[in-house]
């Protein structure tokens, strides 16, 4: 998911000319199935289903339907969630399996090589469609989304244009093969909340449709819609790898689970807080994660890399590099013209998870050191920072009056880049003489803890960098503030 951060002052370069600009098959649109059933759990109060997006369209959703809250569709849903664990990509997974607005099901959950999630039941499909259907009509759903027509088709025209030159499609044909059968589909989840979705569908007949439903940033009344390139193009390309790689770790689940099971079980608590809550869910991203990685070093981002992975061991993947290591080699073995995704990179996944299955929390702790112990080299060329206060890292304060001071080895140019959420800013950045020393004037609030960032990895030259044209390699910068939250 897209995060928006608060700057205090940023010069953002959008990346354009890291990716050929390969054309792709590919559709990009609003679609009002997506639309409603997320709607439909955001009335039923679905913790994933809520926050903003487009603040005017978010204001009309609200007009025409909050009065429904009580609908007995609505109270279907919320059965649903204790019956059968309806949440985050069920509700959109089902809706795009049905006709357009009929909500008549192309599928059925249960059935063999079905691709629907195995917690919706032919029962529990059917109830919430007969809602959806219900609803639609009660509702006047159609009336409704036909007046937002003209703002679907400027989200698509944005979206499209964000995307396409960041996209390189042929990337997925050389690791899966190509595949003339299957229809790629980018959804804007204006109404999704914060999560993203990669449902696929195999379809009667041999047809496949693969989605990427990629949530809304917030944007403020009146604004034009407007997505951060390189952060969307990032979820897509995530997003992507997951009808993908999905299937094959369900063919396989019977060779990967001992090793990948061992594993979650030293991992559980965060892979459950980022609602990965069993083995197989955590094995699905760790190999999306893995080949988005390698997606962005085969193209020499080097920023991206190293923002995803950043990423990746926020959220407790601390194995991902390696995995990618791993499918690196095993590419290389790959015969001329046939899918790198093949027999050896399989052979890799099997061992690697056996291999991190047998002591993994030693081995967690063994790659968290040599994965620090490249960032500290990385952080070691290029401009260096002198002294932080608060202190780069652990720093404690007291609440009030203050400010954030950096000294650099070097005079720097004027350009500033922090990233995050920073304190109050009571006054303008502002140089010494020397050009060495940044002081930002800030007001502490008490209790509260800040984790910022010093540059962007996806602009890499941008921000910090010294009058020589050194660049400093990003770094966090966290803190606290003394005190308890409201003293």
């Amino acid at each position: 998911m897209a995060r928006v951060l608060r700057l205090l002052t940023l010069t953002l370069a959008l990346l354009c000319a890291w990716l050929p600009p390969a054309a792709l098959a590919v559709e990009v649109r609003v679609d009002p199935r997506v639309e409603f059933a997320a709607l439909m759990c955001r009335l039923a109060g679905f913790e994933e289903y809520q926050g903003p997006g487009i603040a005017d369209y978010d204001a009309a959703v609200d007009a025409h339907f909050s009065r429904f809250r009580d609908h007995p569709a609505i109270a279907t849903v919320r059965a649903l969630r204790e019956e059968v664990g309806l949440a985050y990509n069920m509700p959109v997974e089902l809706a795009l399996a049905t006709g357009d607005n009929d909500w008549k099901l192309r599928l059925r959950p249960g059935a063999p090589g079905s691709t629907l999630d195995a917690r919706w039941t032919p029962a529990a499909a059917d109830r919430f469609l007969q809602a959806a259907a219900t609803l639609w009509r009660d509702a006047d759903a159609p009336a409704f989304f036909a007046t937002q027509a003209p703002r679907f088709r400027e989200v698509e025209s944005v979206l499209s244009e964000t995307l396409r030159p960041r996209l390189d499609a042929s990337w997925f044909d050389r690791q899966y093969g190509v595949d003339p059968r299957r229809r790629l589909v980018v959804v804007a989840g204006l109404l999704n909340g914060p999560n993203s979705y990669g449902p696929h569908l195999d379809l009667p007949g041999g047809r496949r449709e693969t989605y990427a439903v990629l949530a809304t940033p917030p944007m403020p009344a009146g604004s034009a819609p407007s997505y951060p390139a390189d952060q969307v193009a990032s979820l897509l390309i995530h997003e992507l790898h997951h009808p993908y790689v999905n299937p094959w770790v369900e063919a396989n689940a019977a060779r990967l689970e001992k090793g990948a099971s061992a594993l979650f079980e030293a991992v559980r608590p965060q892979m459950t807080a980022a609602a990965y809550g069993q083995w197989n869910y955590m094995l699905n991203e760790s190999l999306v994660r893995a080949q988005v990685l390698r997606y962005y070093r085969a193209r020499g981002n080097e920023g991206a890399y190293q923002r995803n992975l950043r990423e990746d061991r926020g959220r407790g993947f601390a194995w991902v590099a390696a995995l990618a290591d791993a499918l690196d080699a095993a590419q290389s073995e790959a015969p001329e013209g046939a899918p790198a995704f093949g027999p050896a990179a399989e052979a890799a996944v099997f061992a690697f998870f056996d291999h991190w299955g047998r002591e993994p929390a030693a081995r967690i702790a063994a790659e968290d050191a040599r994965l620090e112990k490249r960032q500290r080299e990385r952080q070691a060329t290029g401009v260096q920072l002198v002294s932080a206060t608060p202190a780069l890292e652990g720093g404690v304060v007291a609440p009030g009056e203050g400010e954030l001071r950096l000294e650099f080895d070097r005079a720097m140019a004027p350009s500033v880049s922090v990233q995050g959420e920073p304190p109050e800013v009571t006054g303008r950045p502002a140089w010494d003489a020397s050009r060495r020393v940044l002081v930002i004037p800030v007001r502490f609030a008490a209790g509260a803890t800040h984790v910022l960032w010093l540059n962007d990895e996806l602009s890499p030259g941008q921000g910090f960098r010294g009058e020589d044209g050194e660049w400093l390699v990003p770094r966090e910068w966290r803190f606290r503030v003394e005190g308890a939250a409201g003293e």
